[in-house]
């Protein structure tokens, strides 16, 4: 036993010997960092008075063949002399995923009116994949004066079939809905529904809605289509008008609880004025 107590007094030591390291060692241990979050810069869109926005017009593309339909889109960009270039960034959700494209438009290089075509998926030598159940997105422009000035301006889209939605298509915010009859549209046709953001030209009268884009890959006239569109108040005098390529063309419209409604004759791109 007398040969033991040596050993044991010996283990001892080394056990206490290392619980105070530990002890020690976690009260010298200095106080962590607080985990700092960055700030993200938030675009201010949007800020133009809408006379002086450029007009833009967003449709599926016109040639495709009928497998690619409502994975390609036209984005046409017109009354820009205040800029020297446009870049423009194109989210999407294609089923639970978030993806997206980019372009660039010098408008030094190319003539007006400025478009660029631009897919929904992935292109390797050649092959295109295209992502699935694409319905709605949102593009962020920016137009620049010079190279480190610019406008922000940004649109969301809906892309909906004649099919799927059995003739009601309907913007991003919901505040504009046209109603197309079948036989006007096939049922593999889709349309694309945005705010063109500017106009072709300024109409007469107050402009008390966002200028509404509803474009279809191939022109088409319509019968029986009916246009509404919200505004949150009641405007009595509150006109829809459409404009034709040319011209605004004015549509007889009834007014109802902050609803303007009327029936219209093409595609295209509408607005509600009051006069």
């Amino acid at each position: 036993m007398k040969k033991l107590l040596p050993l044991i007094f010996i283990v001892l030591l080394l056990i206490a010997g290392f619980f105070g390291y530990k002890f020690l060692n976690k009260k010298a241990k200095p106080a962590e960092e607080p985990t700092t979050i960055s700030k993200v810069k938030v675009e201010k869109v949007n800020q133009l008075p809408l006379e002086q926005r450029p007009y833009i017009i967003i449709e599926p593309k016109s040639q495709t063949r009928p497998q690619d339909l409502g994975s390609w889109i036209t984005v046409t960009i017109d009354k820009v002399d205040n800029y020297q270039s446009v870049e423009y960034d194109v989210e999407y959700q294609a089923g639970s995923l978030i993806q997206g494209f980019m372009h660039r438009i010098d408008f030094s290089k190319e003539t007006p009116p400025y478009f660029k075509e631009g897919f929904f998926g992935s292109e390797s030598k050649g092959k295109y994949k295209y992502d699935e159940n694409v319905k709605s997105g949102n593009i962020l422009f920016k137009f620049f004066k010079d190279s480190s000035n610019y406008d922000a301006l940004k649109t969301y889209f809906n892309l909906q079939n004649m099919q799927q939605e059995n003739g009601v298509f309907s913007s991003n915010d919901t505040k504009a809905v046209l109603t197309v009859t079948a036989g006007n549209l096939t049922p593999q046709d889709y349309i694309v529904i945005a705010s063109t953001l500017g106009l072709p030209e300024q109409p007469r009268g107050e402009v008390i809605s966002e200028p509404y884009g509803f474009y279809a890959a191939r022109q088409t006239k319509l019968t029986k289509a009916s246009l509404t569109i919200k505004t949150g108040k009641d405007f009595n005098s509150a006109k829809i008008l459409g404009w034709d390529g040319k011209t605004w063309q004015e549509y007889e419209t009834t007014t109802q609880q902050g609803e303007a409604t009327a029936q219209v004759d093409q595609l295209g791109t509408f607005v509600l004025v009051n006069e």
